[in-house]
């Protein structure tokens, strides 16, 4: 669970912190809100005080995967030490230089009360010396030489362009950013809201509500025109970040901020261009996939490269799994590089023309289930098509949608299906009451 970083103000962050004596279930979700919190905020490290827990245990973000320390003893074994720029995330917006070991030896307890040994060197030897400190209470404000070396971070003022439920992560991805005050994220634009469900409710787009979430400015222009172009540069964005909006900008959007206009594309560039990369992922049987972080150019998804993220693939994907598994890649994609692209570290790469492929918006028609569909091209479609447009054939003049499938040995197993003006079925209840129906004839059968 992501908590509240605690701040430099707060008594908690100078406290000298208990050994952990008891190994439980309590210590491991302590970790794991440590964890937790600490990617949210795009953090190399944290510390229990800084989420306002009273016991010996830090955690850092450095390697493959999240490593947990506790009732940690640390010691420098090397003479040479090294200066750079720190900052903390109980102390925001500020940064200073800090003179620290190159190499140190760290011996520690795991979650099992284990005890281990590691030899560290770099920038990981420069975060365990900075968390343990802050299990004695300091922070590394203690540790630079002149309070005058303090200097104040001016944020990137970055606006999110976003509406659909692919971009909440990434939108959450940003906001975690906003920690270090290298970023600040100050207005999320999105569709305006519109009729949906049977009952055609007005509701808002997904990024809507995660923007209310955290208390950011929303606007929902219906058109990118003058009166959205002076609100827009009112807020005198630095970078804009855009994933699944809807709307293609205007080239004068992309040229307005200093750093561009980055997208999160969910395929791995050029492959699949266009509206429906996912479901084309799905539809041609793909064994892999991924997000592109591009930065934007007038040419849709044509843009420059700045970095991708691989995922492989198993074949029983559907559009709604598929998607969520992209966007949480996508975040990761963006806060990663994001630090990296401002410092002018990646070098973009053009697109292959050569190499692209369309993906454009699927039209209705393509869910019709044809006679010479094989088992297992319905099967993508069901998986690449629901819930829009959706899969369906004809039975006695009336539209049966089918809503789930799977493969067993080559053979299509209908797991449920949507009478015209009925509710979802599963199989055995739909055969019982329609007992004339089947996929038979149609490359695949049913049981």
């Amino acid at each position: 669970m992501i908590r509240q970083i605690a701040l430099i103000d707060q008594p908690v962050v100078r406290r000298r912190l208990k050994a952990v004596t008891k190994f439980d279930d309590s210590l491991k979700n302590l970790a794991q809100d440590l964890i937790d919190t600490m990617v949210f905020a795009n953090g190399a490290g944290l510390a229990a005080n800084q989420i306002g827990h009273d016991a010996q245990i830090f955690v850092t973000g450095i390697g493959p995967k999240p490593q947990i320390f506790i009732n940690p003893k640390l010691k420098a074994i090397s003479e040479k030490n090294d200066l750079l720029e720190e900052g903390c995330l109980s102390v925001p917006g500020y940064r200073g230089p800090v003179k620290r070991s190159k190499r140190v030896e760290i011996t520690y307890d795991d979650l099992k009360g284990r005890r281990k040994k590691l030899l560290a060197s770099g920038y990981l030897a420069r975060v365990l010396q900075h968390e343990f400190d802050h299990l004695q209470g300091k922070l590394y404000l203690d540790r630079v030489s002149d309070p005058k070396l303090v200097e104040k971070v001016i944020p990137v003022r970055v606006v999110f362009f976003g509406s659909g439920e692919f971009a909440v992560p990434i939108l959450i991805s940003l906001v975690g950013l906003n920690w270090t005050f290298d970023f600040q994220t100050v207005a999320v634009v999105t569709q305006p809201s519109r009729p949906a469900g049977r009952e055609r409710q007005v509701t808002p787009t997904p990024a809507y509500l995660a923007a209310q979430h955290f208390s950011l400015p929303v606007l929902t222009p219906q058109e990118l025109g003058p009166d959205f172009r002076k609100e827009l540069q009112n807020l005198k964005p630095n970078l804009i970040v855009l994933a699944d909006y809807g709307k293609i900008l205007p080239p004068w959007v992309l040229e307005l901020p200093k750093y561009g206009a980055l997208n999160i594309h969910p395929s791995l560039l050029p492959k699949y261009r266009g509206a429906s990369p996912i479901q084309q992922t799905i539809l041609n049987g793909e064994t892999k996939s991924g997000a592109t972080l591009i930065k934007m150019s007038q040419r849709v998804d044509a843009g420059e490269i700045l970095g991708q993220y691989q995922m492989q693939l198993h074949g029983d994907e559907t559009y709604t799994k598929l998607s969520e598994q992209i966007a949480q890649l996508g975040a990761i994609l963006l806060r990663d590089l994001l630090p990296y692209y401002i410092a002018g570290d990646l070098k973009p790469a053009p697109q292959s023309s050569d190499q692209a492929t369309p993906a454009p918006k699927i039209p209705s028609s393509l869910g019709l289930i044809e006679s010479a569909d094989s088992a297992q091209d319905i099967d993508r479609k069901v998986r690449a098509l629901n819930p829009n447009p959706g899969v369906y054939t004809l039975f006695q003049g009336k539209r049966v949608k089918i809503l789930q499938t799977h493969l067993e040995g080559g053979q299509l197993i209908i797991d449920k299906l949507q009478p015209e003006s009925g509710k979802p079925m599963d199989w055995e209840d739909f055969k019982n009451g329609y007992p004339g129906f089947s996929l038979t004839g149609r490359g695949a059968k049913t049981v």
